[in-house]
């Protein structure tokens, strides 16, 4: 019995130094985060988040909008123009030339409507 509360007592202290460790740690990195940009370089947008009703600027459920970001300290995002290659025709460029443009103008509409601070 007395080497288990020895060895229970070497545990705990051996437990409490890691966790200070991991608190340095955890305190270290957000020190150099708050000295240095933040840059996401691929965010995916949602052209229904780009709305008078819905948009950006507010904290909606997807990962990235104005309000996540300057909680974290996010301070630049790429928002990206994807769209899936469908037919190789005419039909096909034309939809995905439709999908692009809709984004880029959904991207523009915040940047110039909704982001004016």
């Amino acid at each position: 019995m007395k080497y288990l509360k020895l060895f229970l007592l070497i545990v705990v202290v051996i437990s409490c130094k890691e966790e200070k460790k991991e608190e340095s740690l955890i305190s270290k990195a957000k020190a150099i985060h708050k000295r240095v940009m933040t840059i996401d370089t691929h965010v995916d947008i949602n052209v229904s988040n780009f709305t008078d009703l819905i948009n950006y600027t507010q904290k909606l459920k997807n990962q990235v909008n104005l309000p996540n970001m300057e909680e974290v300290g996010l301070d630049v995002a790429y928002f990206i123009v994807y769209t899936g290659q469908g037919e190789l025709n005419e039909e096909g460029y034309e939809k995905a030339y439709k999908n692009a443009m809709s984004k880029f103008e959904a991207t523009h509409k915040l940047t110039k409507k909704y982001c004016t601070r």
